[in-house]
């Protein structure tokens, strides 16, 4: 069974995207590597064939949030079990556990699935032998995720009962690796051969005089569609579409963009409704994949068909090649259509190439970016300025890391989701299913009388708004918490004082009373 040996903790995932996946492995190896520590790891999917959350003794979870608060895909079964109301209060009393949530603020149920989990945890008995973390991706999850797992370790020694002698060597480890906050290497080019990464130069295999034409067709179309794994989430098979053309919405200072693509569907077999999204899939730029190349000086195996392997020797604990990556395939197809390259580095990759920076001042930058002291530098500029992988190596040109290196890191390359909309709704009106179908285009260019915003088409149809309101009916409000939702919700305000010729008071009461019994809902994000 997990957790049998004195030094060992069960360490669980729920992932959706791979975040909460690749968070838990890190835990495992710094584990393992520097505390001394193993970690029994297991997908919250396994439950009842790997694991029995109920016989442990000390557990650690890793989980993320997905859709309106949902629990990822892999994790459903688990909640479901979870929250069965036949199980006694006591029913996990001989836990003990601590849990890191991932989630982002922009949407309106911050890491629910986390808290909800650690909510039920509590309510069976369970005991926190660590405060649980709650890390938002839209600020940055190291910033949570950092010094939650810095402060781990400590803690699972000392409650797992290991002496001082049982984690000497994690600590002088430690002292060998840090120095006033930043990472000191002292490896050498020998030193790295014999890294215990999954991807080395030793694993790859370039077969001479071979290029794509090796590759059949169809083979090629599912590899790029799916690469042989599903997508997050999807509910469809993949098809072909073309884009017929994608307009910016938010302003060129926006912390993410959001665009608005309009998709020639004529000749798929799609079906949708308002509110379904598409997830479209988005090659790299061959272009920025060619210049990457050039600067890892890798253009000339491009074409080439690679075979990745894992290196025979290595001491990694479950080695495996990234499964978003083929086994066998060009290094151009897997840089196009497998690995994100435009993503921010995460700070684990750019840790990584400090060991491949020759020039001391460059290294001693890229140290700082990674460190807890250099948080607000990477935030900054890293991370707002929207750095890629190419940027990054172009800023620093005594940086020459392997590809093996680089590929080990970089993420899979995420379909990009779009809600359903406007054809959201015009059918619904040539149908009569909706009597008014009002719109507002806010970032248009449009004459100066038409309503620009929701709340100033609300105020044109005053009247008829509040005879609606009066019918019972049902207020749905989606978009910015802090100007689009809290702008709406004056406009009500507004449109009851004039109708009913109520007070301020009285029509906030009015609007709390449509909260109170759910005939006013938002779902709103910061």
């Amino acid at each position: 069974m997990p957790g049998e040996q004195k030094n060992s903790f069960l360490l669980l995932y729920g992932s959706q995207t791979g975040q909460a996946k690749a968070i838990a492995e890190e835990i495992a190896e710094k584990a393992e590597t520097q505390h001394n520590l193993k970690a029994n790891v297991y997908c919250l999917s396994q439950t009842e064939k790997k694991f029995n959350i109920e016989k442990e003794k000390c557990v650690v979870i890793v989980t993320s949030t997905t859709g309106d608060g949902e629990p990822p895909d892999t994790a459903a079964k688990f909640f479901r079990r979870l929250n069965k109301k036949t199980l006694q209060e006591d029913y996990l009393s001989n836990i003990n556990y601590t849990l890191l949530g991932l989630g982002d603020s922009n949407y309106t149920n911050f890491c629910k699935c986390g808290k909800a989990v650690d909510k039920r945890l509590e309510e069976l008995g369970a005991k926190r032998f660590y405060p649980s973390g709650f890390a938002d991706d839209a600020v940055g999850l190291e910033v949570v995720v950092e010094p939650w797992m810095d402060g781990l370790f400590p803690v699972l020694q000392r409650f797992l009962g290991l002496t001082p002698h049982d984690s000497e060597s994690s600590l002088a480890n430690m002292d060998n690796k840090c120095l006033n906050g930043h990472v000191k290497s002292n490896s050498t080019s020998d030193d790295l051969k014999n890294t215990d990464s999954v991807i080395t130069n030793d694993s790859i295999n370039i077969s001479d005089a071979v290029n794509t034409n090796e590759i059949n067709s169809s083979q090629l179309k599912q590899e790029i569609s799916k690469n042989g794994l599903a997508f997050p989430s999807a509910a469809t098979a993949v098809t072909m579409a073309t884009v017929i053309s994608a307009k910016q919405l938010t302003r060129e200072d926006a912390v993410k963009r959001t665009l608005c693509l309009c998709l020639d569907i004529k000749n798929s077999d799609i079906k949708y409704l308002p509110g379904d999204a598409v997830s479209v899939v988005c090659t790299n730029s061959e272009d920025e994949v060619n210049n990457l190349f050039k600067r890892l000086d890798i253009s000339h195996v491009a074409d080439q068909v690679c075979k990745f392997d894992i290196l025979p020797d290595t001491k990694k604990r479950n080695p495996s090649v990234p499964s978003h990556i083929p086994h066998k395939f060009t290094l151009k197809h897997v840089f196009k259509t497998c690995v994100d390259i435009r993503d921010a580095p995460k700070k684990a990759l750019i840790r990584s190439l400090v060991e491949f920076t020759t020039n001391q001042s460059e290294k001693r930058r890229l140290q700082e970016l990674c460190s807890k002291q250099g948080a607000d530098h990477y935030s900054k500029f890293i991370r707002e300025s929207r750095i890629s992988l190419l940027d990054l190596l172009l800023t620093f040109p005594s940086c020459n890391p392997p590809v093996e290196r680089i590929l080990e890191h970089l993420p899979r390359l995420q379909p990009r989701p779009y809600s359903v909309c406007r054809s959201e709704l015009e059918g619904f009106e040539e149908s009569g299913i909706l009597s008014k179908y009002c719109v507002s285009f806010s970032r248009d260019e449009q004459q100066d009388d038409l309503p620009r915003y929701v709340q100033d088409n609300l105020l044109l149809h005053s009247s008829e708004v509040m005879t609606l309101l009066e019918s019972d009916a049902m207020v749905y409000v989606c978009g910015d918490a802090k100007n689009m939702a809290k702008d709406v919700n004056e406009a009500f305000l507004q449109i009851i004082q004039k109708e009913r010729e109520y007070t301020e008071e009285e029509a906030k009461r009015y609007v709390m009373k449509m909260r109170l019994y759910k005939k006013y809902m938002e779902d709103v994000w910061t």
